[in-house]
């Protein structure tokens, strides 16, 4: 959401006259204090699915109460009303039994026979009351895509808009397109200022990009899209999660392209590239597990028997592959930074001031230094799992040199941020306290030639050595060289003209191993002491990364995808 509003902000900037607009950032800020006096009002769960979150908020308020440390029958007394919709049934079998049994107790069969009877009715009571909550918890989750709030307005005659109406209205508003009947996509973003005086000059423009998670697939994408007809969304389902004068924009751009698919519902490819509209980018990305319903897309699976292709998948928080895309824009020697704000943890004990909470390494980092997250019972030690297996790669990859000095972490206690939806005025107001605070730490402290320094460190060894090992690769005799390799093999795969292979593959492959040669014999002919002298010699930092060819979320239509493709 942050991420939207602050390129809309930009947008509006490089658009007007002499790019001076600063109106929309004054708009963004305003945004924290709106979201901040009262977020729950902007979370509309659908109706089947207000108990559940109505009895959810009331625990957050128990627990937030920081005079108060609720016990379990504090909890079950909030739950309590809340569990209307489920008692009457288990409440009638249990009174039979119970009923039943002191009925016989009273009719001479004896006390004991009775008091057992009471105590199986209570007990078959809470047995069934239990049973049926969690089922009925769970056919409405499930009816649901997994998600109490929708994203649109769910209550009739409230001014406060859905989550999505209200976002998708604010990123019009500071952009400066209200009205305009299009909303704001990552191509008018792209395109920036243009080139109104005709004067030739490169566009600024502006990149977007965020993280969602196909769990259908089990997959990360980075978003926006790029293959088209690869996916495909149903409009009456759609309306549900975004305001439908977008979902029109997105019928619109595909007109002549509708398909029938499974139960005869009308499917439309999804926008790719720049046609993408931001706030869809948001609400793909934000899909809290549970919170909000997960984004329902349709694919087809090629694996699939007849008749059975076509996959309803649930897109969900991006958080879940990539916590902190920091290497989104990066590049092996950077031409500009990337930074980023994560969020940490820190004990009830510590202190408020934000030299408590902030964390911004900006000298060597301790290879020993590992953070500490101590759990204390059982549900701590699952979370542990879970969190490993979700984050590990975001968090070593934030302990590289060239990385941790560009994020700041804040740390917040037990009761902020995070699933603390109902959070006290005055609490948000300190969290966007530490978040100025990191802003500024970034713009004064942050040192961009030792950043450069870092990554040249971290990134010519790796190269050094990878290209001395290509270099024996290629020009090895012991078996077909590469280079032979090219010219000779014919591939069913992937087969290349011989134009390609003659006038591409072979001169890189050679070009490739000539470095490595030159790197090889310049570090065996060191004028000084005859010892070999090589980058990786150096004063390097400690760290273990490596370079090599890793799968990436991005989706991108190469290698002859192109339209249709997909399907």
């Amino acid at each position: 959401m942050a991420a939207t509003v602050a390129a809309a902000a930009e947008y509006r900037r490089q658009t007007s006259d002499g790019r001076t607009d600063a109106s929309g950032f004054a708009m963004v800020e305003a945004l924290s204090s709106e979201l901040g006096d009262n977020l729950t009002r902007f979370l509309q769960p659908s109706k089947d699915m207000e108990p559940l979150f109505d009895a959810i908020l009331d625990c957050l308020d128990l627990r937030a109460d920081p005079e108060n440390k609720p016990s379990m029958p504090d909890y079950i007394k909030t739950i309590w009303p809340h569990l209307k919709p489920y008692r009457k049934k288990a409440a009638r079998n249990g009174s039979l039994i119970a009923g039943g049994s002191a009925v016989a107790g009273f009719a001479g069969l004896g006390f004991g026979l009775g008091a057992l009877g009471v105590f199986i009715g209570g007990g078959w009571f809470l047995g069934q009351l239990a049973y049926s909550a969690i089922c009925g918890v769970h056919a409405q989750l499930k009816a649901n895509d997994y998600g109490m709030v929708p994203g649109t307005s769910q209550r009739d005659g409230m001014v406060d808009n859905g989550i999505s109406d209200w976002l998708a209205r604010k990123i019009d508003e500071i952009a400066g397109i209200a009205g305009s009947g299009k909303p704001l996509t990552t191509g008018d973003l792209a395109n920036g200022r243009g080139d109104p005086d005709g004067s030739g000059k490169e566009k600024p423009g502006i990149a977007f990009a965020a993280m969602t998670t196909d769990l259908t697939s089990q997959r990360p994408f980075r978003l926006p899209m790029m293959v088209p007809e690869l996916y495909f969304f149903n409009p009456a389902e759609f309306e549900r999660i975004i305001p439908k004068n977008v979902v029109d924009y997105m019928v619109s751009i595909a007109v002549g392209k509708r398909i029938e698919g499974p139960g005869g519902k009308d499917l439309f490819p999804m926008p790719t590239g720049g046609d993408f509209p931001v706030v869809l980018i948001a609400r793909m990305s934000l899909s809290f597990p549970i919170l909000l319903q997960a984004v329902p897309l349709y694919r087809k699976d090629h694996g699939a028997k007849p008749g059975e292709e076509w996959v309803r998948c649930l897109f969900s928080d991006g958080g879940i592959a990539s916590n902190l895309p920091v290497h989104f824009f990066d590049a092996w020697l950077p031409s500009r930074p990337t930074f980023a704000i994560s969020l940490g943890s820190i004990n009830e004990g510590a202190g408020d001031d934000a030299t408590d909470r902030l964390v911004f390494e900006q000298g060597k980092w301790p290879r020993r230094k590992m953070k500490v997250n101590l759990f204390k019972n059982v549900v701590g030690f699952f979370a542990a799992i879970g969190n490993v297996a979700k984050d590990w790669q975001d968090s070593l990859q934030s302990e590289v040199p060239g990385m941790h000095e560009r994020i700041v972490t804040i740390r917040l206690k037990n009761k902020e941020g995070g699933s603390n939806i109902n959070m006290t005025g005055d609490t948000i107001k300190k969290l966007q306290g530490y978040g100025l605070a990191a802003a500024e730490k970034l713009v004064n402290d942050f040192d961009y030639n030792e950043h450069r320094w870092r990554r040249a460190l971290c990134l010519l060894p790796e190269l050094e050595k990878n290209l001395i090992g290509v270099a024996k690769v290629v020009n090895d005799k012991t078996s077909t060289s590469y280079t032979d390799l090219v010219r000779q093999h014919v591939s069913e795969t992937y087969p290349n003209t011989s134009e390609v292979k003659e006038q591409a593959l072979l001169p890189l492959l050679k070009d490739l191993a000539e470095l490595g040669e030159k790197i090889d014999k310049r570090s065996k002919t060191n004028p000084g002491n005859g010892s070999e002298f090589r980058v990786g010699a150096g004063n390097l930092p400690e760290y273990d990364a490596h370079v090599r060819i890793v799968a990436s979320p991005d989706f991108s239509p190469r290698n002859g995808l192109g339209a249709g493709a997909g399907v």
